[in-house]
């Protein structure tokens, strides 16, 4: 065994490269613990969390001699990112709630505009329907209603201030379900 703990990663990707194992090893106990702790925080699946990183360091390992790779840390955050995308991708969940609105705009030259507001209007009030009662409250008092922070503040028996944060809150909320369609069906 070399002296890999003193090596940078992507010295020790040098000697991956020649099909030294225990720098193969070394890169992993270097890096693994914070590669599934970030594809954990953006899944919530413990499993599919380890067959991600699993599947980026057999990837690695079997690709060794094809990969020209600079900056190691960099690389192997970017492939774990580019398989959760694909998670998401296969995620059935996901695409339940979303699939209806994805046929939706595939087809809207053939609706006509009042059937394309009513079912984007359902879709949103699905949305809506999701959040914790009280930004519920917030949300629909605000955009429906038309009421500023302190008339919402006054009704809830809320401060202005929490009017505003749970007003942000759901907004980035909605924001990120938008984001998702778009991203699939673009």
């Amino acid at each position: 065994m070399h002296a890999e703990n003193h090596y940078s990663l992507e010295e020790l990707y040098l000697l991956v490269k020649k099909s030294d194992v225990s720098a193969y090893n070394m890169i992993y106990e270097r890096t693994w613990k914070g590669l599934y702790q970030n594809c954990f925080s953006r899944l919530n699946d413990k499993l599919i969390s380890k067959e991600i990183v699993q599947d980026v360091f057999i990837d690695l390992w079997v690709k060794r001699h094809e990969k020209e790779i600079q900056h190691v840390n960099n690389y192997l955050y970017s492939a774990v990112r580019y398989k959760i995308i694909d998670q998401f991708r296969k995620s059935t969940k996901k695409l339940e709630s979303l699939e209806s609105i994805v046929d939706y705009v595939a087809s809207m030259d053939q609706a006509d505009r009042n059937f394309r507001e009513e079912e984007l209007q359902a879709h949103l009030n699905y949305w809506i329907d999701k959040l914790p009662m009280k930004r519920r409250e917030i949300f629909k008092l605000k955009y429906f209603e038309d009421l500023n922070n302190k008339e919402i503040g006054e009704i809830l028996n809320v401060s202005p201030k929490t009017v505003q944060n749970q007003l942000l809150t759901a907004s980035k909320w909605l924001k990120h379900q938008l984001k998702e369609i778009l991203f699939l069906f673009f």
